[in-house]
Order: structure tokens, then C-alpha cells, then sequence
């Protein structure tokens, strides 16, 4: 089963990936992990992604991509996995699809966000910087509805 949690920074989709991911023997690939684990290994999509994260620039969605190519053809992903944090953007969503990866359900959290629990959280922008999110709502409004159009453009 390959599932994608949906959700404004802070709504829980780490956690509850979690449960899931141990209830169904998948595992969860989050983008930032991903990352991280693509830098430590030094492949080539690593190399790129730690030259701009070291600039202080985003990784940009086609190095993002090729770590997802690279992380879902995995071992441990063959009976599903979980994708957190991917993707964010509508290119990243058409990607995915292009990539002919079926996706059995999407799990849109926002629907269960407390605004109390946003209170105190923080966006992070950039490798290394933090900013206090001005509207984390209005933030996860404009990612969520880009990909439901993609969803939506799919028949999805």
C-alpha cells in the first residue's frame, strides 16, 4: 500500500506515519530523511542536494525527484511505503505520476490541524534558517490546493 500524508507543518503527519508505518510493515519516507540519507551516502543526487542546502538555497525539485526515484526502488519499499513531506510542490506531484507510482490513498490532515498546536511552531525556510511562520495556514492552503489540482487534473 502506498499511501501520502497531507498536511501543514505540525498537523502530526510524522507521527501518525509512525503508527502507520508500524502497523503495515512500510516505511516512511520523509523528504527530509531522505535527504539526509542521500548527503551521508554522497550519491549524486546527495552530492547536489548538500551543494545547495550548503549554499543556503532549496533543493530543487528535479534533485528531490531523482532521491524519490532513487529511495522508493528500495528493498524495504516494495510492498508500499508511506511518502511525508512529498510531495510539496505541483511539479514534484506530476513527477510522480509521470513515474507511474500508484498511489492508494492520500490522507489529508488538515481537516483534524488545531491552530493551537501551530501557536509555537516555526517554518523552516532554507538549510539552517528559521523564520515564525506568519500564517502556517494560509502556508499549507497554497501547497495542499496546488496538489489536489494535480490530483483532481488525474481524476485521483
Amino acid at each position: 500500500m502506498n499511501l501520502i500524508l497531507l498536511g501543514a507543518p505540525g498537523a502530526g503527519k510524522g507521527t501518525q506515519a509512525e503508527v502507520i508505518s508500524n502497523e503495515l510493515n512500510i516505511p516512511t519516507i520523509s523528504t527530509g530523511n531522505m535527504l539526509r540519507a542521500a548527503v551521508k551516502a554522497g550519491t549524486e543526487y546527495g552530492l547536489k542536494a548538500k551543494a545547495a542546502m550548503d549554499a543556503g538555497d532549496l533543493v530543487s525539485d528535479d534533485i528531490v525527484i531523482g532521491i524519490l526515484k532513487d529511495r522508493i526502488t528500495e528493498p524495504d519499499a516494495q510492498n508500499g511505503f508511506i511518502l511525508d513531506g512529498f510531495p510539496r510542490t505541483v511539479p514534484q506531484a506530476e513527477a510522480l505520476d509521470a513515474m507511474g507510482v500508484q498511489i492508494d490513498k492520500v490522507v489529508d490532515m488538515y481537516e483534524s490541524l488545531g491552530v493551537d498546536r501551530l501557536a509555537t511552531w516555526t517554518y523552516r525556510g532554507g538549510y539552517g534558517t528559521v523564520v515564525a511562520a506568519k500564517d502556517p495556514i494560509e502556508l499549507w492552503d497554497n501547497i495542499g490546493r496546488n496538489y489536489k489540482r494535480v490530483l483532481n487534473k488525474e481524476g485521483k
